[in-house]
């Protein structure tokens, strides 16, 4: 069975499904929506006569979800705190984080708009309130967490990459000082770095495109001039593909993997 848990803004931790459901005396009720499949959808083109429509990009929205969610005081002035604490967990400002499995995938959410909460049962009565809460992940997509792999050589210095999700993977590459070249993705494509006097970190991501050092902001758009990578890893690349960094001398780079998947689990 899975589970899903909210670690709030305040410190909380909310048991709202599976392992310990309810030990806070808050759990999710027979309603959740946005959580499995991603925001995700085709957009298309038709001109005046055209059979049918031209297929032109996926659009990947935003992650708005809704769940139906019960809180439960076996007293009122209980019930009252349990409320309490459970809206101190959330903002529209600040994400929390919802968890599945313990931890092995997580979103960063945060509140959409507060819910219009009812009081058709008489909560003050039976000590029971629920409320269907509307909640956004900015980045749709299902954390899995970061995946290190670090070398020190001369030269080209070979790196086995894996991408086990189903979604496109953009690398990370930390490096020490030195003139680097890159590969991009699993292309035969290598992007060279500007001569660097400190360690840097560089994201491929289009969605990041950052290049930091150690000891200033983010150079992009001053040091790479217009380059950029072009390139994800694949999904399911489940058997080690070797990439090459390369150096002009010697020096170590590490490449970090960062896991996203579709869904919450499968």
């Amino acid at each position: 069975m899975h589970s899903l848990a909210y670690k709030g803004v305040s410190g909380g931790r909310w048991h709202l499904y599976g392992v310990g459901e309810a030990a806070e005396n808050v759990a999710l009720l027979d309603h959740a929506k946005g959580l499995y499949f991603p925001p995700a959808r085709g957009i298309s083109s038709q001109t005046a006569f055209q059979v049918g429509s031209t297929p032109r990009k996926v659009v990947h929205d935003e992650r708005i979800m809704e769940l139906l969610i019960g809180t439960r005081g076996v007293t009122t002035d209980q019930h009252d705190q349990v409320e309490a604490d459970w809206w101190a967990d959330w903002s529209l400002e600040e994400d929390g984080r919802l968890e599945v499995d313990g931890g092995a995938r997580w979103l960063d959410v945060r509140l959409k708009q507060w819910p219009d909460a009812t009081w058709a049962i008489a909560p003050d009565v039976n000590n029971f309130l629920d409320h269907d809460m509307q909640i956004v992940s900015h980045n749709p997509a299902w954390q899995g967490g970061v995946r290190p792999i670090e070398k020190s050589g001369s030269g080209a210095i070979p790196i086995p990459i894996t991408n086990p999700t189903d979604r496109p993977m953009w690398l990370n590459f930390v490096g020490t000082p030195g003139s680097w070249t890159l590969p991009d993705g699993l292309s035969s494509r290598m992007v060279p770095m500007p001569t660097l006097s400190q360690g840097w970190k560089l994201y491929t991501d289009p969605q990041v495109r950052t290049l930091e050092v150690d000891n200033g902001a983010g150079l992009w758009p001053e040091i790479m001039k217009g380059v950029t990578f072009t390139k994800a890893i694949p999904p399911r690349t489940r058997t080690p593909v070797l990439i090459y960094p390369t150096i002009a001398g010697s020096g170590t780079i590490r490449v970090e993997m960062v896991d996203q998947y579709s869904r919450p689990w499968g």
